[in-house]
């Protein structure tokens, strides 16, 4: 075997160990889901979030056809990140 595919394998393996000894935590925090409003793979309405939190998943749909990294460019998903934002700054302001 050559070099460079020795390390491919070694590679996978690393990241397949990882992925499997991986437990993410619970977070006392309500998550802000942003999804597209299109249909989606996942059938539940949470993509599955709501495990990591007590205090509940607020999903955000975002009116855009976009996927993947063009739907974090898209001006929907900016305006929609940016009430959230803004949402979240006002109820945890102090007087």
């Amino acid at each position: 075997a050559r070099p460079h595919d020795l390390r491919r394998w070694y590679l996978l393996y690393s990241h397949l160990t990882a992925l499997k000894s991986f437990k993410p935590k619970e977070y006392d925090v309500q998550i802000s889901y942003f999804r597209s409003a299109i249909s989606h793979p996942d059938d539940r309405p949470d993509c599955g979030w709501g495990k990591f939190t007590p205090k509940g998943v607020d999903v955000i749909k975002v009116s855009t056809e976009k996927v993947g990294n063009k739907f974090l460019k898209a001006p929907e998903f900016i305006e929609a990140l940016d009430t959230c934002l803004k949402d979240i700054y006002s109820r945890n302001k102090k007087p």
